[in-house]
């Protein structure tokens, strides 16, 4: 900082004695630094601000809250951390030169300081800003005070810092107040954290000086709320205060509005749910005595009520004058492809090859639990658009961390073998973010984390740092002293030919009955050394989200040459139970160590439980009615009672009453049914989804119903028979063929058996009369058509057979199929 300092200062000395004013040759005043798509047809220019305004000053000597004119491409977010920042001098100080006038010595440069990836840099830029001149403002952040132009020009210094006015378009108040101040950033949804965590952080913020801004969410000004709450306002809350009135103990929170003005009428609780606060006298007097200006009183309901999301920016002991603050542990890393960038931890083999660091947490002996945040974060890789010639950036990288307890006296890497046997007590989700943070409530002790990316062979740099209460300890484990392979357990050297590993699985595994697992080990070679065989049963989620450990077992033996060793491990329903266990995959592990701790050889297998089924119970060959019910029902296959349940019946295409059925207590091999109505609006064919949802299982069963339309009552009772005539042209002969099917309803059929076995003979000869008929009469049919040229339709023969040839005999009655039973 006092090298670029230096530089300042001495390009201000040869700017003055040639008389000149400086004009950045980094980030020029173009608008190839702006999004061109936005200032196609606007009439904007680049300006010196003393060119446009009188009576010019930097920074105004009150940093209190003024109305904010916002430009056409305002960030909000950043503007109230400008805000925030305001509040808090040594702060700005850092960021902002302190003793820059206009008055005299001016040479159009300023300077900036703004913490990037665990250090600070310097930011100098010329003040050359653009300028809207339809509406005389600044196109981007500005001020409530005409002569006061600092902020914009701190924005432009980050937009260098950034590579251009469009990159902060992608920036969040998170990562501009994490750039302004170089603390740990936290995002809080108010309506979804539980209300003790949120006072816990609430009164922690506080204490540590850390800088807490709220806001609402847009477009809640039309809920009605106080005037000074509605909108997408932002607060900062600077004071909290515990107060007790008639035994009942209430937080109040002193806000502070971002962005004025701020009326004050005297009533400090004006949004307030809690009208008794309001009217006593004595707690309104002990409260304006501790009242600013500007500011006003909030109890923690209308918290919770009014305001949804809070930011938080936890500061270091380097940066906050507090006299309690956090302290803070950080270290810079790489993964490098094929040598340190391991991925998940689905593959121990490869997951052990992440950095690892270890940090030790201090406390003292009555504070059981100790507050601890931990922040990975991600460089940004620019790029520059050859088209545009704007700086862009490369998707961040799937990032997150795994922390692990471990013991004082362990100073080494982790091992293959200790994460077969040890659950890590927290896996963060992978994120494609600049930074993840969590806040863990942990034990004081020792710890290992290891970032790693999603995918393996993933190259980025990488900064972990870890606040803690009190002062802590980190570093790198110790690299061990033997050969990377056999930490993580690859068959080394010729210890492949020692033994050979066997791991026997069920073919099926059903939930509810017990898991049992069988391994077997064949010594080949002579062994000089107790072996250890150590079998893990882990269960993975399907979404990556890291593994858990549910069982564990080590035997330690002496394996003569040509002899086996059989151990076994039996898992209940009670050991693996989790929820939702559709989404996990099962894997045994199972290693072989000497007794020096050097792998031999180790085997993975992995398996899956075979769900219950859900029935669905249906007619396929119902009606159009006005409903008709479907059944589904569950069997319960475990040991345990399900204690509440969901049927649920899904159908784009169909109306359900009711569509949801709750269950209830469903007891071990009980049987739970759901009957639905199905409400069809015409015939066709419909799909049914049944879905039945607890805090185990997850099942889907989907059928396929057909309606049908009803056969009306004149159809039921016609008897007359009902003829089509086909006629096929030969290509080869010009000749025509007449096929003639002909059905009728036979009386017989719905006679009764007895009277059809007497007259079956009957039926018979009278049959052979009627086919003998039916030939006859085709033929002179076929006889009188030899008669013509030309090929006729139907419609015609029947014509001619009625006008020409009326001594033609009528087609014979042809019984398409009779029923005959011989006695």
């Amino acid at each position: 900082m006092e090298m670029e300092e230096e530089k300042f200062h001495l390009i201000k000395t040869g700017l003055l004695a040639f008389n000149k004013i400086y004009e950045d040759p980094e980030f020029k005043a173009n608008f190839r630094n702006i999004s061109l798509n936005k200032l196609i047809s606007l009439p904007c220019c680049w300006i010196r601000p003393i060119l446009v305004f009188d009576n010019l000053s930097f920074i105004d000597s009150d940093l209190q809250p003024k109305v904010q004119y916002s430009g056409k491409f305002d960030n909000i977010g950043i503007s109230a951390a400008l805000e925030s920042l305001c509040s808090c001098r040594p702060l700005l100080s850092r960021v902002v030169p302190k003793d820059e006038n206009v008055s005299g010595g001016y040479v159009g440069m300023n300077l900036f300081r703004f913490w990037h990836f665990g250090k600070w840099i310097s930011v100098l830029v010329d003040d050359r800003l653009p300028y809207d001149m339809e509406k005389q403002q600044f196109l981007f952040t500005s001020t409530g005070l005409p002569y006061e132009y600092w902020k914009p020009l701190l924005e432009k210094a980050y937009a260098k810092l950034m590579g251009s006015y469009w990159a902060l378009e992608q920036t969040n108040i998170l990562e501009f107040l994490e750039d302004l101040t170089g603390g740990i950033t936290e995002y809080f949804n108010v309506k979804e954290t539980t209300q003790i965590l949120m006072k816990s952080v609430l009164k922690l913020g506080v204490a540590k000086g850390s800088i807490i801004i709220c806001c609402t969410s847009i477009g809640q000004n039309e809920r009605g709320d106080g005037a000074d709450l509605r909108g997408s306002n932002y607060f900062m809350i600077s004071t909290l205060k515990e107060v007790k009135y008639k035994e009942t103990e209430y937080m109040l929170l002193r806000v502070k509005k971002l962005f004025g003005p701020f009326e004050e009428d005297g009533n400090f609780f004006k949004h307030t749910t809690y009208p008794q606060l309001v009217k006593s006298k004595k707690m309104a007097k002990e409260i304006k005595e501790e009242s600013v200006e500007g500011e006003f009183w909030l109890t923690f309901k209308d918290f919770i009520i009014h305001l949804d999301h809070m930011f938080i920016c936890n500061l270091c002991h380097d940066i906050s004058l507090h006299h309690q603050h956090w302290e803070l542990a950080s270290y810079q890393g790489y993964w490098y492809e094929n040598m340190s960038a391991g991925g998940p931890s689905k593959d121990f083999a490869c997951f052990l090859t992440n950095p690892q660091f270890r940090i030790l947490i201090r406390g003292k002996e009555y504070e059981n639990l100790m507050p601890v945040i931990i922040s990975l974060s991600q460089r940004r890789v620019p790029v520059l658009n050859k088209k545009s010639h704007l700086v862009k950036y490369k998707p961040f990288l799937p990032i997150g961390f795994t922390v692990y307890k471990v013991s004082i006296d362990n100073v080494h890497h982790l091992s293959y073998k200790y994460l077969c046997m040890n659950n890590p007590i927290y896996h963060a989700r992978y994120y494609e973010r600049r930074e993840i943070c969590v806040r863990l409530m942990i034990p004081c002790g020792s710890y290992v984390i290891i970032p790693s990316t999603a995918k393996p062979n993933m190259e980025g740099e990488f900064l972990l740092r870890v606040m803690t209460h009190h002062k802590s300890f980190m570093d790198l484990p110790w690299e061990p002293k033997e050969d990377i392979s056999e930490t993580l357990g690859f068959p080394i050297g010729n210890n492949m030919k020692k033994c050979s590993l066997y791991i026997q699985l069920n073919p099926r595994y059903l939930v509810g009955q017990p898991i049992d697992i069988t391994v077997k080990v064949y010594a080949q070679d002579e062994l000089n050394c107790p072996i250890s065989i150590c079998i893990a049963c882990n269960c993975i989620t399907t979404t990556g989200r890291g593994h858990r450990t549910i069982k564990g077992k080590e035997d330690t033996v002496y394996l003569e040459k040509g002899k086996i060793y059989e151990t076994s491990l039996s898992i209940n329903f009670y050991e693996y139970a989790r929820k939702r266990l559709h989404e996990y995959v099962f894997t045994v592990l199972c290693s072989v160590y000497e007794q020096g701790g050097n792998a031999i050889i180790y085997d993975t297998k992995d398996f899956c439980l075979d769900l219950p089924e859900l029935y669905v119970g249906y007619s396929q060959t119902e009606e159009l009615e006005s409903k008709f019910p479907v059944e589904s029902w569950f069997v319960n296959p475990v040991p345990c009672p399900i204690e509440y349940g969901l049927f649920l019946v899904e159908s784009p295409q169909l109306r359900t009453s009711p569509a949801v059925v709750e269950t209830g207590h469903i007891g071990p091999m009980s049987r739970a049914v759901a009957q639905f109505d199905i409400l069809p609006g015409s015939p066709g064919k419909y799909t049914v989804t049944v879905r039945f949802i607890s805090k185990v299982f997850n099942l889907r069963a989907t059928v396929e119903l057909c309606i049908y339309e009803p056969e009306s009552p004149q159809e039921e009772e016609k008897t007359v028979e009902e003829e089509e005539i086909i006629i096929e042209e030969s290509s080869s002969e010009d000749e025509i063929y007449y096929e003639m099917e002909t059905e009728i309803i036979d009386e017989t059929e719905q006679m009764p058996l007895g009277l059809m076995e007497e007259e079956s003979e009957i039926e018979f000869e009278e049959l052979l009369e009627e086919e003998m008929e039916f030939e006859i009469w085709k033929k002179e049919i076929i006889t009188h058509e030899e008669r013509h040229s030309q090929p006729v339709r139907i419609s015609d023969v029947s014509e001619e057979i009625d006008h020409n040839d009326t001594h033609l005999p009528s087609p014979p009655r042809l019984v398409k199929s009779v029923s005959i039973m011989f006695i």
